[in-house]
């Protein structure tokens, strides 16, 4: 296995998303979707994967192949090099992804959402579309970022669906043009930004959200500050007040009856 002296680490950099396009040595190539991009990674011994599980893989470089859909969380070292530090696994060979964020729960089985990034060989969708997506049947999954998830949120029927949530969706191939059938939805972590109404122990509740939220009649979101959230600009959630401006970045999840849950991921001050 390549080592590389973790001293050497400048930065740790998140969500590199593509295809493999060739496994070599300790390495692999990943193909990026949007620029067609090509990046080296390097891999070491304490390089994480995760899901190949759930494809009958073993959680390993031995599972990378040519056609797969991965993210990456990477260090950039002192020359310049990629090394991973977590490979993760959406989808496998030769697999498609469409990722956006949600703008309208139109019904019990289907969404709207604007197309943020895409894999997948689907010329009428680009970039920037916005498009009907039906979950009847669908798998629900969450991209927990290593977030540990409470028990009184959850992700595994449309009922969970929210405006303003990321999503990733795996099309099916009765898809059609900006009508998609979805085989499998992920939650994702979303951003945006807030007003801090009031900070009560590790909960912050958020107000002045932007219009997406605002339009589908929500107002405020409690914001849930876990052992694993990162601070930027602030030292800690004890040092926010009322009316701070906030960057926002975590797991969006839907309340019946209740106001949203985000489980912060980073919180920044502005």
């Amino acid at each position: 296995v390549v080592q590389h002296s973790r001293e050497d680490d400048v930065d740790e950099m998140e969500d590199l998303k593509g295809q493999i396009s060739a496994v070599g040595n300790d390495q692999f190539t990943l193909q990026s979707p949007g620029s067609g991009q090509s990046f080296t990674i390097l891999v070491d011994s304490s390089t994480v994967y995760e899901n190949f599980g759930e494809s009958g893989l073993t959680n390993d470089f031995s599972s990378l192949k040519v056609g797969q859909i991965v993210e990456v969380n990477y260090k950039l070292t002192g020359d310049g090099s990629l090394l991973a530090t977590k490979v993760d696994l959406k989808e496998p060979e030769h697999g498609e992804e469409l990722e956006g964020a949600i703008t309208s729960v139109d019904s019990a089985t289907q969404f709207t959402m604007v197309v943020l990034d895409k894999i997948a060989d689907m010329p009428s969708v680009q970039v920037g579309d916005s498009v009907t997506v039906d979950v009847t049947g669908a798998t629900f999954r969450i991209d927990d970022e290593d977030l540990d998830i409470p028990s009184d949120v959850s992700f595994n029927i449309p009922v969970d669906l929210l405006v303003g949530q990321t999503i990733e969706v795996s099309p099916a191939s009765s898809s059609s043009g900006t009508s998609i059938v979805a085989e499998r939805v992920r939650l994702k972590t979303s951003q945006f930004t807030a007003q801090v109404e009031s900070v009560t122990g590790s909960v912050v509740m958020v107000n002045n959200l932007p219009g997406l939220f605002t339009s589908a009649g929500i107002t405020e979101i409690e914001v849930r500050v876990l052992a694993g959230t990162e601070f930027d600009d602030v030292s800690g959630v004890s040092a926010l007040s009322a009316g701070d401006n906030l960057a926002l970045r975590g797991l969006l999840f839907a309340r019946t009856g209740g106001t949203p849950v985000l489980l912060a991921k980073k919180i920044k001050k502005l």
